[in-house]
Order: structure tokens, then sequence, then C-alpha cells
């Protein structure tokens, strides 16, 4: 090759990077920075090629929801886009659920256990460094999953009991929340109740960060820590107000958001169906009584400003999800 040729062969390079790299560019800006689709009314033109140049299938639920939310109208007029999209990801057959704690994920792993379609690892559907980190005796210093790892698993219904690190593609993804306050008070209740009473020295040992862990802006946490604890193990991480809108991104890109104490009960049965489960097997509250600590709350309020965030923001997501899931 001449001198020549290798020239023009580079600078076709340089400039096929350039473009790419412009193109990236540009979807990220309108999939992360939802105020943009806001913004700009010719948005709703340039989506079939911004979905088409997705680069993973599921950054297409963050724009979906993002429309859903800013430009419902644009969301109408390329219903069957999305809805073909949507369908690929239902496609996928392994499933992953991030287990926020008391809002209803233990009711969604016995469904997954009952039902044929599903193969799990132990009554809590839980395995490896997926364990719980809040409770687990051997589960002190779980270390990040890859997706490598994480595909080779030989289940295809696992309940991640910790933070959530990158995002598969070969997964669906899941999760349940619940009102802040009220799930971070049964929280360190099941805690304090069930798992510090055990009496293992560790568990006193270990009392104070496990429990500066569950009462405080715990949904955060677990959305946040895998990006954004990049210094410290994700169980030394505690998330701050720059850390919310990175939970935010993340939950966009989640498949399927549920609260069982939704007020639309069709809505969230349709959902359940979607994921592939019966929803008359599973509760249609994840609330529990008999507790019997003292708690304020007032203070849990205060602790939880992130996560009372996160959840109104949340609810947001489940009802443009409604419409959409409502119409397929």
């Amino acid at each position: 090759m001449t001198p020549k040729q290798s020239a023009l062969l580079l600078c076709i390079f340089v400039i096929t990077l350039t473009i790419m790299s412009i193109s990236k560019v540009r979807y990220a800006v309108v999939f992360n920075d939802y105020s943009s689709i806001k913004r700009r009314d010719s948005i709703c033109m340039e989506v079939p090629e911004l979905v088409n140049n997705a680069i993973h299938s599921y950054e297409v639920n963050e724009l979906r929801r993002n429309l859903g939310i800013f430009h419902p109208h644009c969301l109408r007029d390329h219903m069957q886009l999305f809805s073909h999209k949507f369908q690929e990801r239902r496609n996928i057959t392994k499933h992953l659920s991030l287990h926020i704690p008391k809002s209803g994920g233990t009711s969604l792993c016995k469904s997954a256990l009952d039902d044929k379609n599903f193969t799990a690892s132990t009554s809590n559907c839980w395995t490896g460094d997926f364990c719980p980190l809040w409770c687990g005796r051997g589960c002190r210093f779980p270390k990040r999953v890859t997706c490598a790892e994480q595909s080779s698993l030989k289940f295809n219904f696992v309940m991640n009991e910790n933070w959530l690190d990158d995002l598969c593609d070969d997964w669906v993804y899941s999760i349940l929340i619940r009102e802040p306050v009220s799930r971070a008070i049964s929280h360190v209740n099941h805690f304090l109740d069930t798992v510090a009473a055990r009496g293992h020295e560790h568990f006193q040992k270990s009392k104070g960060w496990r429990l500066s862990l569950i009462q405080s802006n715990y949904m955060t946490w677990s959305l946040s820590a895998g990006k954004s604890a990049t210094d410290i193990h994700p169980k030394y991480f505690r998330p701050s107000r720059e850390h919310l809108n990175e939970a935010m991104s993340i939950l966009r890109k989640i498949d399927f958001v549920l609260d069982l104490n939704y007020s639309n009960e069709k809505c969230n049965k349709v959902i359940f169906k979607l994921m592939g489960f019966n929803p008359t097997k599973i509760g249609n509250s994840n609330s529990r009584s008999g507790y019997q600590k003292d708690f304020k709350k007032r203070d849990y309020t205060l602790l939880n400003d992130l996560d009372r965030e996160l959840y109104e923001y949340a609810t947001k997501i489940i009802d443009v999800d409604c419409k959409f899931f409502l119409n397929l």
C-alpha cells in the first residue's frame, strides 16, 4: 500500500469515527436529558432514527417514557414502532428483578418458583453475589456482577438483592417499589426483629452500617451505587442529591416498574401478564401489619428525601407505562 493510500484510509477512518461520535452524543443528549424533549417539538420527526440508532434495546424504554411524560402525542404517533420494540424486549427469556425489600419482591419470587416457565435458585430466588448484603450472614462483600457472569447463570429468573450493575442486553429487568417512608420503617423493623435477633456476632458488629444502609434512601442507593460507587465498595456508598438523576436514568431503562399499591389494579394485572406472571398468584399489597417498634414517621421522612422524590418520579413512569401497556 502506498503512502498516499494509507493516508486516504486513515482519513476515512477518522471521518467515520467522528460521525459515529456525533451520532452517539446526539443520541445520548436526547435520551439522558429529558428536558431537551420538552424544548424541541421537532423531536417527533427524529424518533425513528433515534430508536433505530439505539446502542442498547433497553434505551428505547427511556425514550418512550420521556415522550410519554413530555410529548404524549408524539408517543401516540409512533405507537406501532414502540410496540414492536417492546415486543422484541419481551422475547428475551431471562429476567432479573431488582429487589427493594418490603415492596413485594418475595411474592414475585414465589410466583416464579411456582411457574414452569421460570427457573430460580433457592427459596428467595437470589444466587451468588446477588445475595442480600443488608442481612446475609455470608454476604459481607459481594462483588460486582458483569454481564458475562450474569449471562452464564443457569437460571432464567433472578432476584438481585443488592445494587444494580450494568444493564445487560440479554436480560429483561423489573423493579417493585413502595412508598419510601413506610417501606423504610418496615425494612428496619424486619432487620431488627428477624435478623439482629439471630444473635450472630457479626450482626452486632455490623449493625451500624447495615442500619445506615437500609433506613435512608435505599432505593436510590440500589439504582445508583453500581455507577457512582467507584472508589469504595457499594455497601459503604451513601447517595446524595447528585446521584438522584443517575437513579432516575436507570429507572427509565428498566422494562417493568410496579407498585402493588398503585391505584389502577387493572394496569398492574396487565403488567404482570406482560412479565409472564399470573397476577392472581401475586398479592395486591406490599404492606404488613404486626410490627411493634416505635418509629417517628417525621424522622424517616427526612431520612428518605431522595427516595421520596424518586418514588414520585417512578409513579409518573408507571402512569405513562399504563397508558402504553393498556393500548398494546
